[in-house]
């Protein structure tokens, strides 16, 4: 097996009549279908693509893994192929490794849940190689089972890494899902495409150099995310993070949905209509008046549900249409994780919400400051204040495999009913980079 070295974050190994591509850039889409993937592929300037299915039935998803295009020139007469998709069949679902490739590059993978994970595929210098395990292992969260480690040549110091080279795990015949799609067609509806992109180019140049820099600033999200790792190392220990000791995004959201959908529809007739979670660690739950109901309904049947000491509250003197009563949630303390490079979070997020139709609001950043004895420090970061607001089960949306919290606080989530439809409201802020 020899390897065949190309533009820089990419390598190809030639695997008997197919080239095997490490480097590829790997993103959750929320949607699935060969035609949405290939008009992703082509919106990000890649030469090539390859869909992995993920998600379910009633929310289908998408691992798209793309290839740059003008950046890799692949062996002629060789089938292009994903080296990471081609491993899954023979490794476990939850990995990660560093391998040495044919020609003096390292390469490092991470599988999670049996997909590419998001933070590897990755190649270049031991060096950049082991930055790339260090933020995979900082920001994936770890398994119920733990992660099995692939240590070949002993550039990490974990004694029960397994020894496997990369050639024992290439199996003999590569697997159908794991081949490259060429972006561009050349059948009719191609041609048909291309005649009317060539017809309004005049409009459509402008919107190709934006999307241009768009691909271009991508390309070197990973090497900002090591950068900004590295730039973190060289903080003082005195400086305090003010995202860290506030309760996990993901954590909490999962936390509050869960502890609200064990309450019941309705007591003493009265429906509910509202819950609000803070975190500050309280859950209040609002229930609306019926026909022919009384406040004297809610407060006897409350405590046969709740206990004794569960005092309800109604809105009165006034219309005492709104019951409501408080709960205790529990949150565990996020640590104070690396936060992504400069507004990276920022546009991900808002990108998220936009293929979610989800109505998304930002506040303008707030510089951050720490006070040392009599001096007021300056912090190397910046915060924004954000309102979501969206029709899904906010704890599918922002799984943590899903969609990385880094930098994500919450301070509150409230759940509402309108004409028997939930809406969800996040608030809460965003931390990120100066």
């Amino acid at each position: 097996m020899t390897s065949e070295l190309t533009q820089p974050g990419v390598s190809v190994v030639p695997s008997g009549k197919y080239a095997l591509i490490a480097g590829l850039h790997w993103q959750w889409v929320s949607v699935r279908g060969r035609r949405r993937m290939r008009i992703e592929a082509r919106d990000q300037l890649a030469s090539h693509w390859l869909a992995l299915p993920a998600g379910t039935a009633d929310e289908p998803a998408t691992w798209l893994g793309t290839l740059a295009d003008d950046t890799t020139v692949l062996p002629k007469g060789k089938r292009p192929a994903s080296l990471a998709a081609t491993l899954l069949g023979s490794v476990p679902a939850d990995c990660w490794g560093i391998f040495l490739l044919p020609g003096g590059r390292y390469w490092f993978m991470a599988v999670s849940g049996g997909h590419p994970s998001p933070y590897g595929d990755v190649t270049g210098d031991a060096a950049t190689a082991l930055r790339a395990a260090e933020l995979f292992r900082a920001t994936a969260p770890a398994p119920s089972a733990g992660w099995t480690v692939f240590d070949p040549d002993t550039l990490l110091d974990l004694p029960d890494a397994r020894r496997d080279q990369l050639n024992s795990l290439i199996p003999s015949r590569v697997p159908p899902r794991a081949l490259l799609n060429k972006t561009d067609s050349r059948t009719a509806s191609g041609l048909l495409l291309l005649g009317a992109v060539l017809a309004a180019g005049a409009w459509y140049g402008n919107h190709w150099l934006e999307e241009k820099q768009k691909a271009e600033h991508a390309a070197w999200v990973q090497a900002e995310l090591t950068r900004a790792r590295e730039a973190a190392a060289l903080k003082p220990a005195s400086l305090s993070k003010p995202w860290s000791a506030q309760p996990d995004f993901s954590g909490m959201l999962n936390a509050c949905v869960k502890q609200w959908r064990q309450a019941p529809l309705s007591i003493a007739g009265w429906v509910f209509s509202r819950a609000t979670c803070e975190a500050t660690g309280q859950l209040t739950l609002h229930y609306a008046l019926p026909d022919g109901g009384t406040v004297g309904d809610f407060a006897a049947r409350l405590p046969q549900l709740y206990g004794a000491g569960t005092q309800a509250v109604f809105n009165m003197p006034g219309p005492s249409d709104d019951a409501s009563f408080k709960e205790t949630v529990r949150f565990a303390a996020a640590p104070a994780e690396m936060l992504l490079p400069g507004d990276e979070q920022l546009r991900r997020m808002t990108s998220y919400a936009q293929r979610l139709r989800a109505n998304l609001r930002f506040s303008e950043p707030v510089a951050l400051t720490q006070t040392i004895g009599q001096e007021h420090i300056p912090l190397p970061w910046k915060r924004y204040s954000f309102t979501f607001i969206t029709d899904i089960p906010p704890d599918r949306l922002f799984d943590a495999s899903r969609f990385p919290g880094n930098g994500l606080r919450l301070s509150s989530v409230k759940a509402e009913l309108h004409s028997s439809r939930l809406t969800y409201t996040l608030e809460g802020m965003l931390y990120a980079e100066n």
